[in-house]
């Protein structure tokens, strides 16, 4: 069979599947726009969807995921109908457009790439440091906050997440984090800016402390509490004498 054929024969299925899918839409007038590429096809189709949408057009985004109707997603290898909104579609978009920004800057910036695919056996280098960590919080209103924060893995690395007992107290929370700062040394390259997150489930209290990265370092956290807190683990870590590089 050649190219065209296939090309025919594919573009014929898939307007007949279309039209069994959405009877809404008239037959003779059901338009179907094909994307393709190597990079940021889903998130030139969402835009591209919104957009039609805004001229009054009625459309349907057909892609790897649906979009403003019900479609076959697997869980657990069973094919279940489920609604997915324009939220699905639009992380992710957010996912790919992030993801793509990285690849761009670290080629085009000449950073090193640190990135494996594989964390265990193969560790092979992506060669353009994704996929990133994405954390996507869904708020009130109509605005998208993006928060960026390179992070070294010299500092993940040393990173420590401890479940400790309902009963433990603030000093038990400063020598954590003091032990911790102590056995790190100069492997993360101080001078050091220091998250801590308390209270939550495993996953939780992670994001926690890369939140608390995110504070401007002269504000102080909300809760007079915690506010004096974070100062008594602050004079604490300044009193180590782990210093820039590891020296005191």
């Amino acid at each position: 069979m050649k190219k065209e054929e296939l090309l025919s024969k594919l573009h014929k299925n898939n307007k007949t599947k279309i039209k069994k899918k959405y009877r809404c839409l008239q037959n003779d007038k059901l338009k179907i726009i094909g994307i393709t590429g190597s990079h940021g096809k889903s998130t030139v189709a969402y835009l591209l969807n919104e957009y039609l949408k805004k001229l009054g057009y009625k459309t349907v985004l057909y892609s790897s995921i649906m979009i403003d109707s019900e479609t076959s997603i697997y869980i657990n290898n069973t094919s279940t109908e489920v609604p997915l909104s324009n939220e699905v579609m639009l992380f992710h978009a957010l996912e790919e457009a992030i993801n793509r920004g990285i690849r761009e800057a670290y080629f085009e910036g000449h950073f090193r790439c640190s990135v494996v695919d594989d964390p265990l056996f193969d560790r092979k280098n992506t060669n353009d440091n994704t996929p990133a960590s994405i954390h996507i919080r869904l708020v009130s209103g109509s605005n998208i906050r993006l928060i960026c924060m390179p992070k070294g893995f010299g500092s993940e690395n040393v990173s420590v997440i401890k479940m400790m007992s309902p009963s433990a107290t603030e000093d038990d929370i400063i020598s954590l984090v003091l032990n911790t700062i102590i056995s790190a040394g100069g492997k993360p390259c101080p001078p050091l800016v220091v998250g801590v997150g308390i209270g939550g489930t495993f996953d939780t209290v992670g994001k926690l402390a890369k939140e608390a990265l995110t504070m401007p370092l002269d504000e102080a956290h909300s809760e007079d509490r915690y506010a004096k807190l974070a100062h008594r683990i602050l004079e604490a870590i300044n009193q180590t004498g782990v210093g820039p590089q590891g020296f005191g």
